[in-house]
């Protein structure tokens, strides 16, 4: 298994679109953040938006433009040896399934979750340091829901594993992958319990579902939005075994999927 790893890491280096997805997913969000956090409204004043509010705003909107580049990641460590038979090649040199398929699986879910969680924190924290964080949101909470949106990632991630075993073409996953990701930010808005159908997209929107308490006050005639992003631990447990039943059964589907594939 080690020497499959190697390889990868190996041909991660060289491999230029996963980079420029990162990069060009880095730039994006820090654009639309440090765009946001200062535009002029209708009565054409200035407005500034802080960070705090950006992230409470959009939350579910960063992490699933940020999962762009685990499903990307995941689909070519998995998918692209399948194309030109590498996968074949390995297994009649002597390496075993399980030392294929974990192998890539491992790598997949590592640098896919590292990735994703730089993309979406490190905007925030530019926003953070460019104006300011504000007073309507703990930056505390916030990070502990960051950290907390590692296990529903992992999750799916596991499952772009099993989905580019299943299809064994890393394009064809990336393009379905990104119409489901885009697509599926707008589900928990509309219905409830859309973990399955939807790659567990809701469990990372009740993640960043804030609940909002506002007022007006004359003091520069203004509203003043506070939000609550304290996360109480029986939310935490269900949310984290959750993820990780589904996300072992996914990654064990895919490996008995792998082991029974005559791979033609």
């Amino acid at each position: 298994m080690k020497q499959i790893m190697k390889a990868q890491l190996y041909q991660l280096r060289k491999n230029r679109l996963i980079w420029i997805v990162f990069i060009l997913l880095l730039l994006i969000q820090c654009t639309q953040m440090l765009g946001e956090s200062d535009f002029v409204n209708q009565t054409g004043l200035d407005v500034l938006i802080l960070a705090g509010d950006y992230v409470a705003g959009n939350g579910i909107t960063i992490v699933s433009f940020a999962l762009i580049f685990a499903l990307t990641f995941t689909a070519l460590i998995c998918g692209a040896d399948f194309i030109d038979k590498t996968s074949n090649y390995e297994l009649m040199s002597g390496h075993e399934r399980k030392d294929v398929y974990f192998g890539r699986a491992i790598i997949s879910i590592i640098g896919g979750t590292v990735g994703t969680m730089l993309i979406c924190a490190f905007p925030v924290l530019v926003g953070s340091v460019a104006g300011q964080w504000g007073d309507s949101i703990s930056f505390g909470n916030v990070m502990v829901r960051y950290l907390l949106s590692v296990f529903p990632i992992v999750r799916i991630i596991c499952e772009f594993v099993f989905l580019t075993f299943l299809v064994k073409n890393a394009y064809i996953v990336m393009t379905v992958g990104v119409i489901v990701l885009l697509y599926g930010v707008m589900i928990p808005t509309m219905f409830t319990g859309g973990n399955a159908a939807f790659l567990g997209l809701s469990a990372l929107a009740k993640l960043y579902d804030f609940s909002a308490w506002s007022t007006y006050t004359l003091v520069g005639q203004k509203t003043i939005v506070v939000y609550d992003a304290v996360i109480k631990a029986g939310e935490i447990i269900p949310l984290v075994l959750v993820s990780i039943v589904f996300g072992g059964l996914f990654l064990m589907l895919g490996y008995w999927f792998f082991n029974k594939d005559d791979l033609n």
